[in-house]
């Protein structure tokens, strides 16, 4: 978080709006706690620095089903974390891990589930 902090603030001071990380750049436990608190963490973080936030997270899970039993239950250990300079915090669960499992998925899930919004 320290890097990402630092890196924000260089790219806000740069004229830079919007700052995208890849999946994977943060780590959060599966109990819930990790990403609410990783949420709160980006949030803040995009307000003090006047930029948007995008990062990857990836849940520790320590679910041993195969991957395909985890997309039909909708727990995909992969999110994004979105965070407005507006004060704006979602996040979103990867539901597939390629185009072909897509089929996994049920219709239910994937019509229009947005990402839960939180204000900071």
């Amino acid at each position: 978080m320290t890097l990402l902090s630092e890196a924000a603030f260089e790219l806000a001071q740069n004229g830079i709006e919007l700052f995208s990380l890849p999946g994977g750049y943060l780590f959060a436990s599966s109990d819930g706690n990790d990403l609410q608190a990783l949420q709160k963490q980006a949030g803040r973080l995009a307000i003090d620095c006047g930029i948007d936030l995008l990062v990857g997270v990836d849940e520790i899970v320590k679910d041993t089903h195969p991957d395909a039993e985890l997309i039909r239950r909708s727990k995909l250990g992969a999110f994004a974390i979105f965070a407005s300079r507006h004060g704006a915090v979602a996040n979103w669960r990867q539901r597939t891990i390629t185009g072909a499992d897509q089929h996994l998925i049920s219709d239910t899930v994937c019509t229009g589930r947005p990402g839960r919004i939180f204000s900071s």
